[in-house]
């Protein structure tokens, strides 16, 4: 174990939690290495609850900053979201001029739709063309963010 891992400490009280001095101490109960363990200790049950719930509330803020899970953070990443969703909603869906076309040929030839085979093919050729460009895209995003060519 690394200097430092397993051990965190709370802002409020500056107290110390280690799973590896918890685990030590439940080994010596189990092995009657801590004196006093022979007789009956009368424990208050709110007061060891505080306890608790003051250990338990240093444990979750020291994950809740070191893995960012903060509400800034959220907001911050809520945001970004808003703002890349607000301007995919503007743009128009891709291949939309050639679905119409199809729906378009569909109607008029009612009974004879493979009279509509070369605006399906456009639709289709469209269609492809776009997952192309969106993986070339999603590549260069990559490239630019992490630095993966692939």
């Amino acid at each position: 174990m690394k200097a430092g891992e397993g051990k965190q400490t709370c802002n409020k009280k500056n107290d110390t939690v280690s799973v590896v001095t918890i685990s030590d101490a439940v080994v010596d109960r189990l092995t009657n290495k801590m004196p006093g363990m022979n007789t009956v200790k009368k424990v208050d049950g709110a007061e060891e609850d505080q306890k608790w719930y003051a250990t338990l509330k240093c444990m979750d803020d020291y994950h809740t900053n070191r893995h960012g899970l903060t509400e800034d953070v959220f907001n911050q990443t809520l945001a970004a979201l808003e703002q890349s969703m607000a301007s995919a909603t503007h743009s128009a869906p891709p291949c939309h001029k050639q679905v119409q076309e199809v729906i378009r040929c569909y109607r008029g030839c009612h009974n004879q739709t493979l009279n509509c085979e070369e605006s399906v093919r456009k639709f289709a050729d469209c269609v492809d063309l776009k997952k192309m460009e969106a993986i070339a895209q999603h590549k260069q995003r990559r490239h630019n963010q992490f630095g993966i060519d692939n």
